[in-house]
């Protein structure tokens, strides 16, 4: 599953469990803490000139060369242009990650359901349709299409996803409508996953295909990834894994002991390898699959009992650093473990670019290498699409951007970006990507144009209570951008607030309503459409654990706000 597909899950799970506790603005402010240091000079490089915006940005450029500006606390903090009410819908949506609308008005909302989705796992989107974004009722999406992302072009709503292409194979599909889903024309991407992975020691499929469209021209997006179950056939006989182990486009890397020296309960000992060896024999790798998978378990077990290695098979911190990850005992390529390497490296994953050309037919156009994560924003400049790619530990990451102001051709952008795209769309007139670190703390909002990344740090603008804020919900739309973010999230009775700008210059934090007596609420998420910023509440009984599934579903509030008169 990738950094995509995770988010989604877990926001969507999250909507049944965090309560949402009001507090206002003014408290969060007070109750702020120190933001953890998250650049250092040397990261950032020299700093070149000092902006006129009345000491609201920095030009700083990059070790790399690349231009960014960095907003700081001269950005603007303002009352509320919008005015909020709370509004009891007839029938709401669940889960979904914003919404479009047509020329017609129509709002548009993937979701797992209008009622609250199986805890026990995802459940396929279905498609709703709103004439306000508050009541909602069921579209039709293609038969058999699993659909992950939806865009709208003047009459046109588009919908891209998976659908099965025989056996267990899957295919990418987009398709159009132009009357709310009661017909669709349907087109299959020219991407041949079984021949794609041929070769491949696993499975390759489609990770959630991203979709964007502008004056007539749709680009889809699609990460491609080869997924390996279990190492243990193609490494040789009695390699250990007890501390795990690590794809890379080159090959498999083997972690070894991070607390050398240390007693180790039981645990089997690590002994470093070569750092290249020889492709294991067919009788070097004879075990039974199950077997070698139950050897591994046993193994990371005694490593965790040995207080090695946490619950989560993280680093104990007190023997090594979580951020410098397992040291690597002993590295293979793909050529040594006999896999042809230009296939070998969808274990680490592709982007693959599709775009229509002048007949409407897709077909693909770049091929931009491995992503954990992928955000694609039509802009009235360009597309653009940003990405971030981890190392094989997950202990760090690159992000970064390219542009094509056709949607066909694509330039790596010489913008400077840090942290984790969540979710991204038009702020001012210009794409805009929502970031937040690799830890899961501070939050960016990056606007981009041309060659310089604008970087508002939302931290500096809003005070130091939602400096490392958690996210539990965004969204992008005409009347702007907007946020419900919760102030100190590993704390139960963290205070939770609307954040709203219209164009990215100034933000307004307004708190949300206090729950129904007896009552608990959770974030459902957020949508932004020309009319209204909507924040969806579900609403279940204090002390209900259950998520509201079965007998007692929850019922369902809206925060919404509108512009006056």
């Amino acid at each position: 599953m990738n950094d995509d597909d995770r988010l989604q899950h877990y926001f969507s799970a999250r909507a049944t469990e965090v309560s949402v506790p009001a507090a206002s603005a003014t408290t969060i402010a007070q109750r702020g803490r120190r933001r953890r240091h998250r650049r250092t000079a040397a990261k950032l490089g020299a700093v070149v000139g000092v902006l006129a915006l009345g000491g609201a940005a920095i030009a700083q450029r990059t070790g790399d060369g690349h231009d960014r500006q960095v907003v700081g606390v001269g950005a603007q903090v303002v009352p509320s242009g919008l005015d909020w009410t709370v509004v009891t819908p007839k029938h709401g949506i669940g889960w979904n990650d914003g919404s479009v609308a047509t020329d017609d008005g129509s709002v548009y909302g993937l979701s797992t359901a209008a009622a609250p989705s199986d805890p026990d796992g995802p459940v396929p989107p279905a498609l709703y349709r709103s004439g306000d974004g508050a009541d909602w009722e069921p579209a039709s999406l293609p038969d058999h299409l699993t659909a992950s992302g939806i865009a709208a072009g003047g009459d046109r709503l588009y919908a891209v996803g998976t659908s099965p292409a025989g056996g267990s194979s899957e295919q990418v599909e987009v398709a159009s409508t132009t009357d709310g889903g009661a017909a669709w024309d349907r087109t299959t991407l020219p991407l041949d996953l079984a021949r794609l992975g041929q070769g491949f020691p696993g499975k390759v499929g489609a990770g959630s295909p991203h979709i964007a469209s502008r004056d007539g021209e749709t680009v889809v997006a699609v990460r491609v990834v080869g997924q390996i179950d279990d190492p243990k056939p193609l490494l040789p006989a009695g390699t250990d894994l007890s501390f795990g182990w690590g794809a890379t486009a080159e090959g498999i890397s083997v972690y070894g002991d991070p607390c050398p020296g240390q007693p180790e309960g039981g645990a089997t000992a690590t002994t470093a390898a070569p750092t290249t060896t020889a492709a294991p024999t067919t009788s070097e790798v004879a075990d039974p699959v199950g077997t070698s998978q139950d050897a591994a378990k046993r193994a990371e077990a005694e490593a965790k009992a040995a207080g090695k290695l946490g619950p989560d098979g993280e680093v104990d911190p007190g023997c090594a650093s979580q951020d410098a990850g397992l040291p690597v005992a002993a590295t293979y390529s793909w050529a040594d473990l006999g896999i042809d390497p230009a296939v070998g490296d969808l274990a680490v994953g592709r982007t693959l670019v599709f775009a229509t050309g002048d007949d409407g037919a897709f077909a693909q156009v770049a091929e931009l290498g491995g992503a954990d994560a992928v955000q694609l924003v039509a802009a009235p400049d360009a597309f653009w699409l940003v990405s971030q790619r981890y190392d094989s530990q997950g202990t760090s990451s690159t992000t970064s951007a390219r542009a094509s102001a056709d949607g066909r051709t694509w330039t790596a952008a010489p913008v400077a970006l840090d942290g984790t795209p969540v979710t991204g769309g038009l702020l001012g007139g210009r794409a805009t990507v929502l970031l937040q670190d690799d830890k899961g703390g501070a939050l960016e909002l990056a606007s981009l144009e041309g060659t310089v990344a604008r970087t508002t740090v939302l931290g500096d603008v809003l005070g130091a209570g939602l400096a490392d804020a958690g996210i539990q919900g965004a969204s992008f739309g005409p009347l702007g951008f907007a946020a419900v973010l919760q102030a100190h999230p590993g704390q139960a009775d963290g205070p939770s607030v609307v954040v709203h700008s219209g164009d990215g210059s100034a933000f307004s934090v307004v708190d949300l309503p206090a729950a129904e007596a007896g009552r608990r609420e959770a974030v459902n998420g957020v949508s932004v459409t020309a009319d209204a910023v909507t924040v969806r509440l579900n609403s279940y009984p204090e002390g209900d654990q259950g998520g509201g599934t079965g007998a007692n579903p929850p019922r369902q509030r809206l925060y919404v706000g509108t512009e006056p008169g």
